[in-house]
């Protein structure tokens, strides 16, 4: 994300459960990857954000990016 500081606004997102981060909650067991999904977009409803783009890293980060 640093590489792109200076011309987004970036936001890094704790997902719920993910290693070495500090959200927790059930994730659905029959759709987890969709779960994170609707976390995101309800991140970026609540902050009033309707473009934006999602650079995610492996799935055992504690975060992925949003700018």
């Amino acid at each position: 994300m640093e590489e792109f500081k200076g011309e987004y606004r970036c936001i890094a997102a704790d997902l719920r459960n993910a290693n070495g981060g500090q959200s927790t909650g059930p994730l659905e067991i029959d759709r987890p990857w969709d779960a994170y999904t609707d976390d995101h977009l309800g991140l970026m409803d609540h902050l009033r954000i309707d473009k934006f783009m999602v650079l995610a890293f492996a799935s055992a980060a504690p975060s992925s990016g949003i700018c």
